[in-house]
């Protein structure tokens, strides 16, 4: 099936969407901004990409795009959000900005605890 017609059927019925204040947000994992639009539904793209930090201290991140995925363990944040860019806009370059600022809070996260 394509996408738009993916996203016709799934706009305004599917188990993830949460509606607050006439607002509405979609709750899947593969949503890097929570909106629910096409371009950052999970459910939609033919390469969604999933982030999520690993593990308590250390500045590790694991990364799915469509199959494709990795595990990213670098010393410093600049080196991690390098090298997690490079993979990210390799495959899905329009969400490479949204992609690091997710990976940026993880790991501010990360550096606090």
């Amino acid at each position: 099936m394509s996408s738009s017609l993916v996203w016709m059927l799934l706009k305004s019925n599917n188990s993830f969407l949460v509606r607050r204040n006439g607002v509405e947000f979609s709750a899947e994992k593969s949503n890097l901004t929570q909106r629910n639009t096409p371009r950052f539904s999970g459910l939609v793209a033919a390469k969604p990409v999933t982030v999520r930090k690993i593990g308590g201290k250390h500045n590790k991140v694991a990364i799915r795009v469509g199959s494709v995925k990795t595990t990213i363990t670098k010393a410093g944040n600049a080196a991690l959000l390098k090298k997690a860019g490079n993979f990210i806009g390799k495959i899905r370059p329009d969400l490479k900005a949204v992609a690091l600022k997710r990976i940026s809070a993880a790991s501010r996260k990360a550096f606090k605890a």
